[in-house]
């Protein structure tokens, strides 16, 4: 018996000797699947246990319920913001931050199902003062916006908007298995209901609206106004073309074992030996090296992205540039910088779930085979609700508009001319018939066009929020002090 212990024993000692990194990677990714298993199950459970507590909470608090709903918690530009509506901001931040960051916050510590006053954002600043502050910014906006539309007389129905988010209501509470009027308290605060969320969001839907509105007006079209900020910002918009070799530096011993320090002295000589390997390469990098196309600054290392765009760069010309943080060398080569002056498509979509694409085209063909016959053929037959009330138009459409391979290969084909239909069907989003109507604005103009609209837009919030106060009469917001104590522990 103690023979059969200690082999065992040694087998186990064996296993772990010639585990490899390969191994431990495959054996730590195992994990960390079974604990988002366990984790999507817990969310489950959790949502389900929250939301019969919270109505449960409301049925035996009435008075607590009266002063959440009716008296102001906070004021913001001068409105009285209840709790419902404080919180409903509150876990709509909370909400959109778990939906965007999910593989961050399963392994990274945050537990949004837990006390978030006892869960660190940063180190003095807890993860409930977060979600305050963004709770109070999109207050802040949403007051300011909403005021300064009706200065401007503007309208908005949201009668069509509202019925599509309680319709978005009652599926999330039917997937997640309970009434809505559990579902709403889980999500939204304990308080919430859908009668008292009613105007709270109409007033949100009013804002957006506007402030769509506003974005509109904002545009920028003036070819010679692009032309002008393009000039001033060449960094920004040109691509260039080049080569680009890394040279690590090599530590067997240290990848053999992860355990093992590397002193000084052999980092030293790793390095030099590399240096080598790169001054060899840089030789022949046109034959060791894969070409790297049309790259924007934005998208390439910080290590050379200076040395590329470097306004006396010349064609051909190569370096070797040390990334000493990472023990490496990169041999690159600059093959030229110019501005991509490829024009973006226009395309018009009939979009279904069931492959009617045959008998669209066969109907399209006998109505008059032109564009007007086609978006015909959309309002009887698209259900694409996003491009349908348009006639299924969709405008500057470039090579990373769409995520079809199928779709963007077929428009931006060089032999592909205005009224060409195609039908595509795909494995994930149903099948198309698509309308080519033309050539849109050039990449780099709409590009231009999204910077100074975004820099307009921030003007714009930024002066129309100027004037907002908050008043917390009642102590319930903590995330200034908070936000205060980090700001000047940066600058210690």
């Amino acid at each position: 018996m103690a023979e059969n212990k200690k082999s065992k024993a040694q087998a186990t000692e064996t296993t772990e000797k010639v585990m490899t990194k390969y191994d431990k990677k495959v054996q730590k990714r195992k994990e960390e699947e079974a604990k988002a298993k366990k984790l999507r199950l817990r969310n489950r459970i959790i949502a389900i246990v929250v939301a019969v507590l919270a109505v449960a909470f409301v049925a035996y608090f009435p008075i607590r319920k009266f002063i959440a709903t009716q008296t102001a918690y906070i004021e913001v530009g001068g409105d009285k913001v209840t709790e419902v509506e404080f919180e409903y901001y509150y876990n709509s931040a909370l909400g959109n931050f778990v939906n965007e960051n999910a593989m961050t916050i399963l392994f990274g510590g945050m537990d949004p199902y837990g006390d978030l006053t006892k869960q660190n954002y940063t180190e003095n600043i807890t993860w409930d003062e977060y979600f305050q502050s963004q709770a109070v910014n999109q207050l802040i906006q949403t007051k300011a916006l909403v005021k300064d539309a009706k200065s401007y007389g503007f309208t908005y129905d949201t009668t069509e908007d509202m019925e599509k988010y309680l319709a978005d209501l009652d599926k999330a509470a039917a997937d997640a298995g309970i009434s809505v009027k559990r579902y709403v308290a889980a999500t939204y605060g304990k308080f919430a209901t859908v009668k008292k969320l009613k105007p709270i969001v109409e007033e949100a839907m009013y804002a957006a609206a506007f402030y769509e509105e506003m974005t509109e007006s904002k545009k920028t079209t003036d070819e010679k106004v692009l032309t002008t900020y393009y000039e001033a910002n060449k960094d920004s918009f040109d691509s260039v073309d080049y080569r680009v070799i890394e040279v690590a530096a090599e530590f067997p011993e240290a990848e053999e074992d992860e355990d093992v320090e590397i002193t000084d002295e052999q980092i030293k000589e790793a390095m030099k030996e590399a240096k080598k390997k790169a001054e060899d390469l840089e030789k022949k990098i046109e034959k060791e090296a894969e070409l790297q196309e049309n790259a924007k600054k934005a998208s390439l290392k910080s290590v050379y992205r200076d040395w590329l765009f470097s306004a006396d760069r010349k064609e051909g010309e190569t370096t070797i540039i040390e990334e000493t943080s990472f023990n490496k060398y990169h041999v690159v080569q600059f093959l030229g910088r110019y501005l991509d002056d490829t024009n973006s498509v226009n395309m018009r979509v009939i979009m279904t779930t069931n492959d009617y694409s045959d008998a669209i085209l066969k109907e399209w063909e006998s109505t008059g085979a032109d564009e007007e016959a086609f978006i015909a053929l959309v309002k009887k037959y698209s259900e694409d609700s996003t491009s349908k009330a348009e006639g299924g138009l969709y405008e500057n459409i470039n090579a990373t508009s769409l995520a079809e391979e199928s779709i963007t290969e077929w428009l931006l084909a060089e032999d592909r001319k205005a009224g060409d239909v195609e039908a595509i069907s795909t494995e994930q989003s149903g099948y198309y018939v698509l309308y080519y109507v033309g050539e849109g604005q050039p990449e780099w103009q709409q590009s231009v066009q999204a910077t100074l609209l975004s820099q307009a837009m921030e003007t714009y919030l930024t002066n129309v929020t100027a004037d907002v106060t908050v008043e917390d009469s009642k102590g319930k917001l903590t995330y200034e002090e908070a936000f205060a104590a980090e700001e000047a522990k940066s600058a210690e």
